[in-house]
């Protein structure tokens, strides 16, 4: 409003110096039929001039706002579509994924690999070992005397539900007693040197390896017998 105020302003005194110089110059006569003429063509040129003014100015405002709406069309326009940038986005995503996928892949590595070294049971005691050869029974037998103050193997079947009433106990005794290897000997088809090479002929059956001195002690270790295993690992139980 400030410059259509001072536009309309000037016009308008400059229009009326002009009819002041005209009408001091003209006659007295002739004078007042002028001045009249001027006075009505002034009457029809202001409006004309501030009309002009007034359009001139809408017109450049609507060019400004038009090539501020062109710009920021341009800039949405490459923003969506910018091929660089839709690259770059959709190589990051994948680069993340991979990365995701070899360390997922790492730990599964290094999982599985710890559970082949130590070959103890998922989630179990480090003094509690699953054999399922007589090569690895006979080294897990000799390492376990050596390391440890004893063995005590227990011979179980998947199907004996004798062995199933006693595993809580038998765990129980493994937990408390982290000196001593405790060994699960699974009786299978690929196991079948529990019965042909050690004789044992029932389950649960608990056996007892001491350094030095080898097999010291077997026996039935179901529910109401295993009280007998508990004895026998405290009659050679050796204190530092």
């Amino acid at each position: 409003m400030k410059i259509h105020a001072d536009t309309f302003s000037y016009f308008l005194n400059d229009l009326n110096s002009r009819n002041a110089e005209k009408k001091e110059n003209r006659d007295d006569d002739n004078g007042k039929k002028k001045i009249i003429t001027n006075k009505s063509s002034s009457s029809q040129f202001v409006p004309d001039t501030v009309t002009y003014f007034l359009n001139d100015l809408k017109f450049k405002n609507a060019s400004k706002m038009s090539s501020y709406e062109n710009n920021r069309k341009s800039e949405r326009t490459e923003e969506t579509l910018s091929p660089t940038k839709n690259i770059d986005t959709l190589s990051y995503f994948l680069n993340d994924l991979v990365s995701k996928t070899v360390e997922k892949r790492k730990r599964v590595g290094v999982v599985h690999k710890q559970k082949k070294v130590t070959d103890s049971l998922p989630f179990g005691p480090s003094n509690l070992k699953m054999v399922g050869s007589r090569e690895e029974f006979d080294a897990t037998i000799l390492r376990g005397t050596d390391e440890y103050k004893m063995v005590v193997v227990k011979f179980y079947g998947t199907w004996c539900k004798a062995c199933k009433a006693m595993q809580p106990l038998f765990r129980l005794l493994v937990s408390y007693n982290t000196d001593v290897l405790f060994v699960d000997v699974a009786v299978s088809s690929r196991a079948s040197f529990v019965t042909s090479d050690l004789g044992v002929k029932s389950f649960p059956f608990g056996q007892i390896y001491v350094e030095g001195a080898g097999l010291v002690e077997q026996m039935i270790i179901d529910k109401n017998n295993f009280s007998s295993l508990v004895s026998a690992i405290g009659k050679y139980y050796k204190k530092p």
